[in-house]
């Protein structure tokens, strides 16, 4: 503040002095507001590095790999744990290498997904494997969200990638036990397979010999050489087959999701076991209810799930304690609630009470040579189809193996 004050002379103030006095204090008024707004930029730029520190903190802590983009999808930063992964530093980051830290085998898919969200602004996710500094390589799940305004306009993207390697392990892992399992299975039944394939096989060779000595001058006889001819196509169908079953059961392929009839598999299942339970002096009987639909889902993981069922209640029916007669009957059902329901009931040894949940863990056997997971892999690939698998006692003596299936749902009418 200026004051000045003169009470011993007139005419100090005069108009030019007035003049450059208030030249004086504008400019003095003009400094003091100018060193109040650098203030509060200074106080504003403060907050705004407290912001960003706090913000790159946060970022930090996410327990994840994470990076931020702008509205254009230019990549702006990412956090300590995407650094340290990839290895790639911010300056490079920042120059458009990041993309180099996806597997080169996965960076198109990434790269399009990438560019579909961009182009529609929703969010978006891949599965992608991710080279590592030191070179492993790992499989994650990435997620890119974008982040938007009060007018809906989007400011920025964020991305995470989830580490899912060790899920993904154990998915091939219980693949592989799946799959040694069927071969497992289809190995105890080596003797049955040879003799259904042998049976239509020699059935083809009695019928082309029957059809040769038709055609015979001879003997000839066109029309029981075209029965006999008839049956020979027949014949090699039920081997074709018999063949296409062992094939689907072993072979290491993408489950194949169709419809089909829960009663055409345990027909199948039954033609494989015929002769095992014939050599064990085994009586089976087939209830099939007749108003079944169709179900989805894979044939073959079904197919597995009841011969499973069907080979344990053999052994359990052929053991030397059980006393004729020796029954296995495999029903179908059709429940109130829609439910499609498949019980194989055996005369066998039974349960222990105790035992009867436990038996469904993994490597839980009363098997001296069972690994403990048929029965375990069978609750999974059940569960996996909406479904439910469990045991129960048999009357008088013996267990019950129930699984549960639900039925298609009616298509919608337009």
């Amino acid at each position: 503040m200026l004051y000045l004050e003169n009470t011993l002379s007139s005419h100090v103030f005069t108009t030019e002095r007035l003049s450059v006095l208030q030249l004086l204090a504008s400019q003095a008024a003009i400094s003091i507001e100018n060193a109040n707004l650098f203030r509060d930029v200074q106080r504003a730029q403060e907050t705004a590095r407290r912001v960003s520190d706090e913000l790159r903190r946060s970022f930090d802590m996410i327990p994840a790999l994470a990076w931020r983009a702008s509205a254009d999808g230019s990549f702006e930063f990412a956090n300590r744990q995407w650094h340290e992964y990839t290895g790639i530093s911010a300056e490079d980051a920042l120059s458009g290498t990041w993309m180099r830290s996806f597997h080169v085998d996965d960076e198109e898919k990434v790269e399009a997904t990438w560019r579909k969200s961009l182009a529609s602004g929703a969010p978006g996710e891949v599965e992608a494997r991710m080279c590592r500094c030191d070179g492993e390589v790992r499989t994650f799940l990435v997620r890119v969200t974008p982040m938007r305004n009060a007018r809906r306009d989007i400011v920025n993207w964020h991305g995470t990638h989830t580490d899912i390697e060790t899920l993904k392990r154990a998915e091939r892992a219980q693949d592989a036990l799946a799959r040694a399992s069927r071969i497992t299975t289809m190995g105890e039944l080596t003797v049955s397979i040879t003799h259904e394939v042998s049976q239509p096989i020699m059935a083809i060779w009695s019928n082309a010999v029957a059809c040769l000595r038709w055609l015979d001058d001879d003997q000839l006889d066109v029309a029981r050489a075209r029965q006999a001819a008839e049956r020979i196509i027949g014949d090699g169908r039920r081997a074709r087959d018999v063949i296409a079953n062992m094939r689907m059961l072993t072979r290491k392929a993408a489950p194949e999701t169709t419809a089909f009839s829960l009663n055409d598999v345990i027909k199948e299942v039954t033609v494989l076991t015929r002769n095992e339970m014939e050599r064990h002096a085994i009586v089976s009987e087939l209830d099939l209810a007749t108003d079944l639909e169709d179900i989805q889902g894979v044939r073959v993981q079904i197919q597995q799930v009841l011969l499973n069922l069907v080979v344990n209640a053999i052994e359990a029916t052929a053991d030397a304690e059980v006393q004729p007669p020796r029954q296995i009957r495999i029903r179908s059902t059709r429940q109130s609630d829609g439910q499609l329901v498949v019980r194989v009931e055996d005369s066998g040894t039974g349960l222990d009470p105790t035992s009867v949940e436990k038996v469904f863990e993994a490597f839980y056997t009363t098997k001296a040579e069972g690994l403990g997971l048929g029965l375990s892999i069978c609750r999974s690939i059940i569960e996996a189809h909406g479904g439910r698998l469990w045991a129960a006692a048999n009357s008088p003596r013996g267990s019950v193996f129930s699984f549960s299936l639900p039925a298609p749902k009616p298509a919608a009418r337009h």
